[in-house]
């Protein structure tokens, strides 16, 4: 299903928000946006969409452009902070009222979204679910909406671009995305290592739907581990560098470091 008629409004959106912000965004932010908007508009493309009804690879393709690609560029985009910039003092308000409510808090939590990510991940590869995607536009369509909507919530908080309430510590954030591409990329390594075909509207004449399926589960593990990796330990990173800022901080004011009480 091609998505054009909901990213045209989603790209329409934010560049009404940049004209409309007191202070024009700077940065990686919206060519971030933008860029996730032209994967998201690849990943739905009828091309792609015809290739992935042909071959379970290219679905798997389609599955990590949505999840692995476009889900982290539209979270950089920071399009909450954007919204909060963009708006006046009354819609300013009620955003951060909505934003800590406890059902929102709860939601953006980095546990929640590895969660949320895991579990729609092993719910769509469920091969009853997976074939009935591939005979209903609308269950399939459905698919690709909780795909990109769980990573999201995963890649929100991991990424820290938009002003979140309650900060979450390191280790949470790190524990997140063990979990969440360890499902992955076991996932994979399960689908590559299966003997017999799952998903049966893949069996065609004179396609080897086994081989094909082998491909599939080996592009979800390496992509799972590609991401896995490098962000770890840039997350890694980032909490070493945050914490040589607070000692640096306690050393001005004269307090004991951590741990030394």
């Amino acid at each position: 299903m091609n998505a054009l008629v909901a990213i045209a409004p989603l790209a329409l959106l934010y560049a009404y928000g940049l004209v409309r912000a007191p202070t024009r965004r700077r940065g990686w932010a919206a060519p971030a946006w933008f860029a996730g908007l032209t994967v998201l508009a690849v990943a739905t493309s009828p091309a792609l969409e015809r290739a992935a009804d042909r071959e379970l690879s290219m679905h798997m393709i389609q599955h990590e452009l949505l999840g692995l690609v476009a889900a982290p560029l539209l979270a950089a985009g920071a399009p909450v902070r954007l919204a909060l910039a963009a708006s006046g003092r009354a819609t300013r308000l009620r955003l951060a009222r909505l934003l800590h409510m406890r059902v929102a808090v709860a939601l953006i939590h980095p546990a929640a979204g590895a969660a949320a990510f895991a579990i729609v991940l092993l719910g769509v590869h469920v091969p009853a679910v997976y074939d009935l995607t591939l005979r209903s536009g609308l269950a399939h369509a459905g698919v690709h909406a909780a795909l990109l909507w769980s990573a999201l919530l995963l890649w929100m908080r991991l990424l820290g671009a938009d002003p979140l309430p309650r900060r979450v510590s390191a280790t949470a954030t790190i524990a997140s995305l063990v979990v969440a591409m360890g499902v992955m990329a076991a996932l994979g390594a399960a689908l590559a290592a299966e003997q017999h075909v799952l998903y049966t509207p893949y069996v065609r004449p004179g396609v080897d739907a086994l081989a094909d399926q082998r491909v599939a589960g080996g592009l979800m593990s390496v992509g799972g581990m590609a991401v896995d990796v490098p962000l770890l330990l840039a997350l890694a990173w980032r909490a070493l560098v945050a914490e040589e800022r607070r000692a640096t901080v306690r050393e001005g004011r004269g307090l004991p470091a951590e741990g030394a009480r």
